[in-house]
């Protein structure tokens, strides 16, 4: 019968540096005797391991944060889903709402619960990325705008095991181009009708001009038949002007 223990301590190198150490001992009875064996192993290197993965996580836990981005995983296996807290504040939910991946799907609208399924249900099948946009509500009932994108963990045996993914409201994106199509929709409608009115002000130009030229013609012809009566009068005049004058 043998009895383990670990500890950690620390220890001092042969070159004067102390170092975090786990001590491993392991009592057997051999031959009626007790025998302990000990085993030393520095774990400077785990600590400084264990230290960079802790400011890895507070450096993107910063990062998301700021972005707006959040990080959620769902266990394929177990049907459990974790968020972080960028998640929860998403859809102004606190740390303690009962989440599994039915009650998440419940904060999609209706229309959008089944593309989230077979989203997932497609990658954990063929191992695919996804992304998707989808329209949700949060917990004051106000309508958000998601952006989901997701990739696959596999197991040693090629199987996957975990989606880990993230989420970020792009409801202000989707809100300004919904503006903007709206806007560029009237501009095209106001378009149509500008032309349907250069349309009628060249028509109406064409008529003018074809009235200016159609009263040029009756101008010179009224002037050509206005002087032939008028040169007659003036020669009987001169003529009359002249019987007065000899007589």
């Amino acid at each position: 019968r043998s009895v383990a223990s670990r500890q950690r301590l620390t220890a001092m190198r042969k070159d004067g540096v102390e170092v975090p150490v786990s001590v491993a001992l392991n009592s057997l009875m051999i031959d009626g005797q007790r025998q302990v064996v000990s085993a030393v192993r520095d774990m400077s290197a785990d600590y400084q391991a264990a230290r960079e993965l802790t400011q890895l996580n507070q450096r993107l836990e910063i990062a998301t944060g700021a972005a707006g981005m959040g990080i959620w995983e769902y266990d394929t296996r177990t049907g459990a889903v974790n968020w972080d807290a960028q998640m929860h504040r998403q859809y102004r939910l606190d740390q303690n709402f009962d989440l599994d991946i039915r009650s998440w799907m419940n904060l999609f609208d209706e229309d959008y619960q089944e593309t989230f399924k077979r989203a997932i249900r497609e990658t954990i099948l063929d191992g695919s990325e996804f992304d998707l946009l989808a329209r949700a509500q949060d917990s004051a009932g106000n309508e958000i705008w998601i952006r989901l994108i997701a990739a696959p963990k596999l197991d040693p045996d090629g199987f996957t095991q975990t989606l880990v993914g993230t989420q970020l409201n792009v409801t202000d994106e989707v809100d300004v181009e919904r503006e903007l199509r709206i806007a560029y929709e009237r501009a095209a409608e106001a378009n149509v009708e500008l032309e349907a009115l250069n349309q009628e002000l060249e028509e109406a130009r064409e008529v003018a001009e074809r009235a200016a030229h159609v009263k040029g013609d009756f101008l010179a012809n009224m002037s050509h038949e206005i002087r032939t009566p008028l040169n007659a009068v003036v020669g009987i005049n001169h003529l009359l002007e002249r019987q007065l004058i000899d007589a």
